[in-house]
């Protein structure tokens, strides 16, 4: 028996390996412009194998809905996309991340540069906790989404609601319309750096809320389903005054002040349909300047992962800026004479 199973951890360790090494790289382009290996998403994914990376081109159209059912990175062109001959985004309808009966399924993807009206977690019912986890989202704006256990949103927009299906998760560097709890307990789930805009958190226990900012979060009433939470170096800017932390919850070092307008540069009002035309950034007079827990600012521009751009574009790839072509004709075994410019981004 001790013979089988050593011969199984082998033959599953080389499996694994073989997996890692074969990792491909694929294209998505349903746009005219340009072309790809596949230009359709689902089928793209439905071809990749696991530990696959899917590029997904911005373009004039979008790529519709789509299900992620195996472990894959996909990085889209970013969602407010500028200089750039075309600014295309990469605009997807919907798309469901799902897990399977005794397998991981997705859990582990990377979902990067996307614009998604509704990011969405499936999942098999009646098999117990075969959820999808410890996903990485990062530069995307997401209508709204669930959040499973050991997962991280950071860098990200979600201009409707996040809601917390997790014990353990990271929010951080986000800006945030709404988020809500789902689960009894959520001790383990980190709010950080993060921007609430207009909107209080609501049906939580037992997070953390670290050099947030609540942008016209209302009055203290619209706070009453949080409790035992813990509330550190958390700066509130509205029209009324809210006091953190208030009932069962704890905490200290709290900023509540009124007239947000003294806080941040230039700032619009919270419902804005496209919070990356707000200048976020703090003012030098500003209370949650270098207040963090961290000694950085509070707010998304500090921490260990300050929002780099409101663009989404991915930091993992260059972006083309320029594409030219010298040649008005081409003659036979001719040479096509071509400039081409590109950026790293941050």
């Amino acid at each position: 028996m001790k013979s089988f199973f050593k011969k199984l951890s082998i033959v599953l360790a080389l499996f694994f390996t073989s997996s890692k090494i074969n990792a491909t790289v694929h294209t998505v382009n349903n746009g005219v412009l340009t072309g790809g290996h596949f230009t359709d998403l689902q089928t793209a994914i439905d071809s990749a194998n696991v530990g696959d990376t899917l590029y997904v081109h911005g373009s004039p159209n979008s790529y519709g809905a789509a299900t992620l059912n195996k472990r894959l990175t996909l990085i889209g062109s970013g969602y407010n996309v500028t200089g750039t001959p075309n600014n295309f985004s990469t605009l997807v309808s919907s798309l469901t991340v799902d897990s399977l009966v005794y397998f991981s399924g997705a859990t582990g993807s990377k979902i990067i540069g996307l614009d998604i009206q509704n990011l969405s977690y499936g999942y098999i019912s009646g098999v117990g906790n075969y959820f999808t986890s410890n996903l990485y989202i990062s530069r995307c704006k997401i209508g709204s989404l669930y959040v499973f256990e050991n997962s991280v949103l950071e860098n990200s927009i979600i201009s409707s609601t996040v809601y917390i299906l997790a014990t353990s998760a990271i929010i951080r560097n986000n800006i945030i319309a709404s988020v809500s709890g789902q689960v009894s307990n959520s001790s383990g789930v980190i709010f950080d750096h993060n921007i609430f805009n207009g909107t209080a958190p609501s049906s939580l226990s037992y997070a953390l809320f670290s050099n947030n900012v609540f942008f016209f979060s209302g009055s203290t009433s619209n706070w009453s389903s949080i409790n035992n939470c813990v509330f550190n170096k958390n700066l509130s800017s509205d029209n009324v005054a809210v006091t953190l932390p208030f009932g069962t919850n704890s905490g200290s070092g709290n900023i509540s002040t009124v007239m947000p307008s003294f806080q941040f540069n230039n700032t619009l009002t919270a419902s804005s349909t496209s919070p990356w035309q707000n200048n976020w950034t703090l003012k030098p007079t500003s209370g949650g300047k270098n207040a963090a827990t961290d000694g950085t600012d509070i707010g998304i521009y500090g921490g260990n992962y300050p929002m780099k751009n409101l663009t989404g574009v991915s930091n993992l790839i260059p972006q083309m800026t320029l594409m030219n072509i010298n040649n008005s004709s081409i003659p036979l075994n001719g040479t096509l004479n071509v400039n081409f410019k590109s950026r790293k981004q941050n």
